[in-house]
This record gives structure tokens, sequence and C-alpha cells, in this order.
């Protein structure tokens, strides 16, 4: 009996999660690893969670897996430039799913596809500035701001429930521009700006999950591009775990899109962001 296409899919994905874990585990190869067992296979799952939320409603990667990973004690410029690579296959990738599944028509000269490209530009420009910025504020003032506008995201997020505004090309400039600049200091930040303000200006809904999946892949090459060439005060050590378990996700997510309502994962996402960013500022300023 053949197997269909997604199927097919969905057992790759879980045979390269099944191997990342168990090479996380025990590594058996002649060179140093990057991280201990336990953070390696931790990192793994953590990332695949995020990038299923993620890829299934266009937000909710980096800015759940940022506040995450500081709050277990990683330093911000480990953390963000890890985000940004690590998210440039599965956006990319997952971007592909939706338009080959039927979620999103992305080919050149449709509407979508110029939404991409006005967001992609102004996303990018606004990333690869805020890298710039990122890598000259003190440590503590990053990891607060980081905090600040993970809270106000997912209070966005929830306050913008059920609510429409009209269209323009101007608005879909201002939030690639905005939300670039969140993901250039924080690494996360993006989806929630670019899929909830398509949603708010009447975009479809799985239009916009897969318009902001590829508008951020040029975003998040724009920064780690920025971080990679401007300075050496960071580590990719934590990327390729990321890398594998977000890849992973993308064949769950494609068909969570075209069977579940994203308001529910919306909610949830405003939820669990609001609680991070909440937890950051305590774990900064309290304890």
């Amino acid at each position: 009996m053949a197997i269909s296409k997604k199927y097919q899919a969905i057992l790759f994905a879980l045979a390269i999660m099944a191997a990342a874990t168990f090479l996380s585990w025990r590594w058996p190869l002649p060179v140093p690893r990057l991280l201990l067992a336990g953070p390696a296979v931790a990192l793994v799952w953590l990332s695949f969670a995020s990038g299923y939320v993620d890829s299934s409603l266009g937000m909710g990667y980096g800015v759940t897996l940022t506040p995450i990973l500081l709050i277990l004690g990683y330093h911000p410029l480990d953390v963000i430039p890890a985000v940004l690579v690590s998210q440039i296959g599965n956006n990319l990738v997952a971007s592909v799913a939706h338009h080959t599944i039927g979620n999103v028509d992305l080919r050149p000269g449709g509407r979508a596809f110029w939404i991409t490209v006005a967001i992609g530009i102004s996303s990018t420009i606004g990333t690869v500035g805020a890298a710039f910025l990122a890598l000259r504020l003190p440590e503590n003032i990053l990891e607060a701001w980081i905090g600040i506008l993970v809270f106000f995201i997912g209070v966005i997020t929830l306050a913008s429930y059920g609510r429409h505004l009209k269209f323009t090309w101007a608005k879909m400039v201002s939030l690639g521009a905005f939300a670039g600049f969140n993901k250039g200091t924080t690494g996360g930040g993006y989806g929630p700006v670019v899929t909830g303000g398509q949603l708010l200006c009447g975009v479809p809904a799985a239009n916009a999950v897969a318009i902001t999946q590829l508008a951020e892949t040029f975003a998040c090459f724009g920064g780690a591009a920025t971080f990679f060439l401007v300075s050496t005060a960071f580590s990719w050590r934590l990327a390729p775990f990321m890398a594998v378990g977000a890849l992973a996700a993308v064949p769950f997510s494609a068909l969570t899109v075209r069977v579940l309502k994203p308001v529910q994962l919306k909610i949830s996402v405003g939820v669990l962001t609001s609680a991070l960013g909440m937890l950051l500022l305590l774990k900064l300023f309290v304890y």
C-alpha cells in the first residue's frame, strides 16, 4: 500500500527528530561536543515545539524560545543569532510547504507575492539595523528590553482578537519594519506583529501565516549575516540543535494550518508570550 506524500513527510520528520535526539544524547563522533547531552536534547525538542507553533500560526518561535533560553541561563548574544539562523531553513521550507499544499499562492505577480515582497524588504532593513544596536547594548538592558517587548506582544496579540483595519501597502511596510526591529534585538517578536497585523487588515489566516514565514526568512538571513560580519562577541553553538528541531516541525504545522482554526493557537501564544515576558522580568528584577 503506497504512503501518501504528507505521511511520508511526517515519517521523515519523525526520523530526523529520533536521529537528532540520539546523536545529541550519545555523541559518536571524534570531535568535541557543542553542548552537554541534556541541554542538547532539550534544545532540539524546545525548538521543535516552538517551530511547530510558529509554522502553524506564523508566530511564536523566537518570542517564546528566546525568553525560555534566557530564563535557563543562556546569554542574549548566544540566543539571538542562533534563533535567526535556525529559522532560515525552517521558514523557507514552511513557506514552500504551505504553497505546495494550497494554503497560499505565492507565485510571482499575485497579491500574496507582493505582500511578501513589501514586508520582506522592510523587515530585512529593520532587522539589520536592530542587530547593530543589539551588539552595542549592555546585556542586562538587552534582557530587560526583551522581557518588556515579549510581554506586550503577548498582550497585543490577545487584544487584537476579532478586530479589523483597512488594508494598505503602507501598513504592510510599517509592519515589516517594526517586526524586523523586534527580530534583530530579541530574536522574536516578528510573527505576532506581521501575522497579527495582516489578520487585522483582512488578509486570510492561512495566507498570512505563509507570507510571514517567507518574509521572515529574508529578515533572519539579514540579521544573521550582520552578526556574523560585524562581531565575534557571540557563539553559534546553539544553532545546529535549534535548526534541526524547528525544521522537523514543518510537516506537522503545514497540515495543522489546513485542518485547524488558527484562532485557538493565537490565543494560546498570546497567553504564553505574556507569561514568558513576565517571568523574564521577574528573573531580572526580583530574583
